[in-house]
């Protein structure tokens, strides 16, 4: 018994191994290896192959210093608007995924059309403060074979209320995920 115990081992190992370097490309230029990340593409790929008019993938790594954060996949089907979410439960290492929801109506994606976001080629200037590892947020729809992507750092949204982009990331961010700097410590925004 002791053998077949070191034995599996190696293989759980190598198993974990290939999930961590198993990276997505976020808008093309950059690699993500975070686990929801990894799931929203798999999703979205699942989606293309079912008749689906478009589909938009968001996740928010709430800081970049370990894993954490969640993820969303909103998409359109048959005039219908779906959506599921997914959070990342680090002390468990695993993905909890919440049942898929019929949504009464389409407003994300009626924001990002009707306000064209698509033409929006560049996030608001940075600000002056700066913060070791920021958390990021992540955007991509697709419709028509077309797409669209891009991401944001946490201050960018916080410091920008009144970009579109910022208040399409809005749309999406779960409320109390905001990490803020109070006299040089990180701290949670629920926390304040």
């Amino acid at each position: 018994m002791d053998k077949l115990k070191y034995a599996l081992i190696p293989i759980l190992c190598l198993t974990t191994a290939i999930e961590l370097f198993n990276q997505v490309n976020l808008c093309d230029e950059n690699k993500s290896y975070h686990p929801i990340d990894q799931k929203l593409f798999r999703i979205r790929d699942s989606l293309y192959t079912s008749n689906v008019d478009t589909v938009i993938i968001y996740s928010h790594w709430i800081y970049t210093n370990g894993f954490n954060g969640y993820g969303k996949v909103h998409w359109k089907q048959n005039g219908e608007t779906y959506c599921l979410n997914l959070t990342y439960k680090k002390e468990k290492s695993l993905i909890e995924r919440e049942e898929i929801k019929k949504l009464e109506n389409d407003s994300i994606f009626t924001y990002f059309f009707e306000n064209m976001i698509d033409i929006i080629k560049t996030n608001p200037e940075n600000q002056e403060i700066r913060m070791s590892h920021d958390g990021i947020h992540f955007f991509e729809i697709t419709w028509n074979e077309k797409k669209h992507c891009f991401l944001m750092p946490n201050l960018i949204v916080q410091f920008n209320p009144e970009n579109k982009r910022v208040h399409l990331i809005n749309l999406f961010k779960e409320k109390e995920t905001d990490t803020i700097i109070i006299d040089g410590i990180r701290i949670r925004n629920e926390k304040k």
